[in-house]
C-alpha cells in the first residue's frame, strides 16, 4: 500500500529511532487541550511532540501528574480497592517469576499495592516513585520503603533480582537507554517485568478521542513494543500481552553491574547507538496505523456498546464498594487482600 498521508517535520526526534519526519494524526489531548500527536515516519511508534524537557517532566511527575491524570493529590479508597485485588492477581498468576527473588524494586511503584503484597510474602521489596504525594502516602499508611525521585537520579544499594516497570516506560522521554541502565541493576539472572497500555486496544476501546495525555509520550502496539526491548538490549522470556512481558538479559550481551559506589554506567543504548528499525512492511504499517487511528475517532472501532460499558463499569464499582464497607481503611483492605494471597499461593 502506497502512504498517502502527509509528512511533516518534529520538533522532537523519535525516542527510538531519531528520526525528525512524522505523520501528524491528533492535535488534542484526551481533556481537549492542545497536544501534538505523531507518528514516527521511520519506525511507526506514536508520540507526542515536542517530546518535554526532562526539567519540565520532573516538575510535572512531582506535582502535578496525580492530580492530573487521576484527580487527586494521593491515593482514594476506591484506588486501593480497585488495584490491590490487581497487583495480588498479577502476582498469583506469574508467581514463577517472584518465587525465588529476594530483593525487588517497583518503578513508579504509584500507591504501593506491589510493594506492600511483596513485602507482607516475605521479600525485600522497595519503590522508587516520583510523585511526593503517593510516595509519602505509601511511607506513612503503609511504612514502606519509597524512594522519592527518578530512573536518572536513583543510586540503588546493591543489585535486585526482579524489577518491576508497570505503566511506567510510555512516560519516559529516552526509554531505551533508560530501560538499558536498569538492566545494569540486576543480579545475575535477574528479571525485569514491563507494561505500557497497548495503543491498540485503546482505539479499540476507548471513547474516540480520549487517548492521549501530556505525561504518555510514547504510545506502543505489539510491534512497536518488541522494537523497544530488542534496542534496549533485553530478550523476553514471556509475553503475557501484546505490550507487556518479563525480560532478562542476554547472556552474551550482559552489561557491566556498576555498583552504586562506582561510576554510573553511561545511559545510552549497548551498541551506543540506535539500530534501523525500518522494516520492509514499514510503508504499509505506517499508513494503517494512521487510518486505524482515525477510524477510532470516527466511532468504527468501538467493540463494547454504551450499555456493556455501563454495566462493566458498576459490576468493578460494586465489588470496589464492598471491599470498602467490609474494611475501610487502605490499611485493612491491603492487609485482607495480601492475607487472601498467600493463602491461594501455599495452596
Amino acid at each position: 500500500m502506497k502512504n498517502q498521508h502527509q509528512t511533516n517535520t518534529c520538533t522532537s526526534e523519535c525516542g527510538l529511532c531519531e528520526a525528525t519526519s512524522a505523520h501528524l494524526i491528533e492535535s488534542r489531548d484526551r481533556h481537549g487541550k492542545s497536544l501534538r500527536v505523531v507518528v514516527c515516519a521511520k519506525c511507526g511508534v506514536v508520540h507526542n511532540d515536542p517530546i518535554p524537557t526532562a526539567s519540565d517532566l520532573s516538575r510535572f511527575y512531582t506535582d502535578e501528574y496525580r492530580l492530573s491524570y487521576k484527580g487527586t493529590s494521593e491515593p482514594k479508597l476506591r484506588h486501593s480497592a480497585r488495584y490491590f485485588p490487581a497487583a495480588a492477581g498479577h502476582i498469583q498468576q506469574h508467581w514463577k517469576y517472584y518465587k525465588n527473588t529476594k530483593r525487588i524494586l517497583d518503578i513508579g511503584s504509584g500507591s504501593g499495592e506491589f510493594v506492600f503484597l511483596m513485602r507482607e510474602l516475605g521479600k525485600d521489596a522497595a519503590g522508587l516513585e516520583p510523585t511526593r504525594n503517593y510516595a509519602e502516602f505509601c511511607q506513612k499508611r503503609f511504612g514502606l520503603d519509597i524512594t522519592i525521585g527518578e530512573i536518572d537520579t536513583f543510586s540503588p544499594t546493591g543489585v535486585y533480582d526482579h524489577i518491576r516497570l508497570h505503566h511506567v516506560v510510555e512516560h519516559l522521554r529516552d526509554p531505551i537507554a533508560n530501560l538499558h541502565h536498569i538492566s545494569g541493576w540486576l543480579s545475575e539472572g535477574g528479571t525485569i517485568y514491563v507494561e505500557v497500555p497497548d495503543f491498540e486496544r485503546y482505539c479499540r476501546v476507548k471513547t474516540p478521542g480520549r487517548i492521549f495525555h501530556y505525561g504518555h509520550i510514547y504510545n506502543f502496539d505489539r510491534s512497536s513494543f518488541t522494537h523497544l526491548i530488542e534496542s534496549a538490549g533485553l530478550q523476553i522470556i514471556e509475553r503475557t500481552g501484546s505490550t507487556s512481558a518479563f525480560l532478562r538479559i542476554p547472556d552474551q550481551t550482559r552489561p557491566d553491574q556498576t555498583r552504586p559506589d562506582q561510576t554510573r554506567p553511561d545511559q545510552t543504548r549497548p551498541d551506543q547507538t540506535r539500530p534501523d528499525q525500518t522494516r520492509p512492511d514499514q510503508t504499509w504499517d505506517i499508513s494503517s496505523k494512521i487510518d486505524f487511528y482515525q477510524m477510532h475517532k470516527s466511532g468504527k472501532l468501538k467493540e463494547k456498546s454504551r450499555i456493556t460499558k455501563i454495566l462493566t463499569k458498576v459490576a468493578k464499582g460494586w465489588r470496589e464498594h464492598r471491599l470498602i464497607k467490609s474494611h475501610g481503611t487502605h490499611l485493612n483492605i491491603a492487609n485482607q487482600v495480601a492475607l487472601e494471597l498467600r493463602n491461594s499461593l501455599h495452596h
